[in-house]
């Protein structure tokens, strides 16, 4: 397929490539597997976007590893992707692995209650996503009392993306007031210097006036 290609050349290129759109190309889980075992040179790549093709639930999961392994994506879309709670939850384990990932969309998708389940927990152990966009509506299940679950579980998942928000923030403010702290020393330390040296220079000046005033003395005696 054209994927296969396009993969063999970024494994040559492995640097330099940062956003990669495949949107709507009619890619299927055969194209995903190629995908999977590229990632992992691609280490530049920090967008990925998939969207609009039928790649399924066995698609995302020749993705998986290679997404963990890849250790770059900030950005990854997998909107209308024929994904289900099975597909779901293969992403929640790349979600629960991944230290940087920053938005995810899984908008369109046929994800209920146990897809829901799995991405609130692994949104438990990940710091680091700060949105993952979902459908608002919760999809029809045969058992009326889980829509009011995937009500809550969509709230779960918005909160933790929150958390994680906050968080990074505080860390961003913590890493300011350090770098604050470690530049003023300097600042301390040169000021009483500079005042001891213009105090030293006095000094000597003194004493270069006063050493004049004796000599002249001792030539008039």
């Amino acid at each position: 397929s054209g994927l296969a290609y396009i993969c063999e050349g970024l494994k040559e290129q492995r640097k330099g490539l940062v956003t990669l759109v495949l949107w709507n190309n009619q890619l299927t889980h055969t194209g995903m597997a190629y995908m999977g075992v590229t990632l992992p040179h691609t280490q530049s790549l920090e967008t990925l976007n998939l969207g609009h093709n039928p790649i399924g639930n066995e698609g995302v999961r020749n993705l998986k590893n290679g997404l963990i392994s890849n250790r770059s994506v900030l950005r990854l879309g997998l909107a209308l992707t024929k994904l289900t709670c099975e597909g779901a939850v293969a992403v929640a384990e790349f979600i629960a692995e991944s230290p940087r990932l920053l938005r995810l969309d899984l908008r369109e998708n046929e994800i209920k209650t146990g897809g829901l389940m799995a991405l609130s927990l692994a949104l438990k152990v990940n710091h680091s996503l700060l949105r993952l966009d979902l459908d608002r509506e919760p999809k029809k299940e045969s058992v009326k009392s889980f829509l009011e679950t995937q009500k809550a579980l969509l709230t779960e998942i918005q909160n933790g993306c929150k958390r994680n928000f906050v968080l990074a923030k505080e860390k961003e403010e913590k890493e300011q007031k350090l770098q604050q702290s470690a530049s003023m020393p300097e600042i301390t330390i040169t000021e009483p210097l500079e005042e001891e040296e213009e105090e030293d220079q006095q000094a000597d000046r003194e004493d270069g006036q006063n050493g004049d005033v004796v000599s002249s003395l001792e030539e008039v005696e």
